[in-house]
């Protein structure tokens, strides 16, 4: 997708590995890829992780709930980015969907009034799917409200990247490539720094920031 968005110099693109692209041309050119997230995937609120939680958490509230003469329904429940699961309160959040569940096993479907779960804070969002299918699942879907990339953190994983670039195999020069994929809720976000171009590298001649939705880049060097 790149090439195709960018003009690349002259050269025969090889794939490789510190770093992952090689352009050999006049000159030489390192191209190190990497994907930028929200968060910290070590952080139990980073998207990383709260994806795993909230899928586990809804599928083993349906099993209690099924186990417990429970209907075949299907609810799609929406939780809010900003109050992330916790890994201690995951029993205790189970125990309040199955009780929501039974609270409108018997409703006609349709999405249901926030006061319903008001104890539920991880909750902005719950949809009944109207009747008994015999296959229904209980879903998680998460509600984002939109973020901007962090400049502080480019500049972090920019440092990283500078790090290594002594374990890279030896070219004239070296590019670094920071792709945000927008398919993917773990890293998709909005690019609105400020004096990309006064980022400062001795490592990487340039340094360009991909946001593959609308193929967006950014030279930040």
């Amino acid at each position: 997708m790149f090439c195709q968005d960018y003009p690349l110099p002259e050269g025969k693109v090889v794939y490789d590995d510190k770093p992952d692209v090689i352009i050999n041309g006049p000159r030489k050119i390192g191209v190190e890829l990497t994907n930028f997230y929200l968060k910290d995937g070590s952080s139990i609120e980073s998207e990383q992780v709260q994806i795993v939680l909230r899928e586990r958490t809804v599928l083993e509230a349906q099993t209690i709930y099924l186990n417990d003469n429970g209907k075949n329904i299907a609810i799609t429940f929406g939780f809010d980015e900003k109050k992330p699961i916790q890994a201690k309160d995951k029993k205790n959040l189970k125990k309040k969907l199955v009780e929501l569940a039974k609270l409108i096993e018997k409703w006609e479907g349709g999405e249901i009034p926030r006061v319903m779960y008001r104890s539920i804070p991880e909750l902005s969002y719950v949809y009944l799917i109207q009747g008994e299918h015999q296959d229904a699942r209980w879903m998680d879907c998460p509600v984002y409200s939109g973020q901007i990339m962090s400049r502080d953190r480019l500049l972090k994983k920019i440092q990283d990247k500078e790090g290594k670039v002594e374990q890279y195999k030896k070219c004239d020069v070296y590019w670094l490539l920071i792709v945000v994929d927008f398919f993917d809720p773990t890293q998709d976000q909005e690019i609105q720094i400020k004096d990309f171009d006064k980022i400062k590298s001795d490592k990487f001649e340039k340094i360009f920031v991909y946001r593959t939705a609308h193929r967006h880049i950014f030279e930040a060097k």
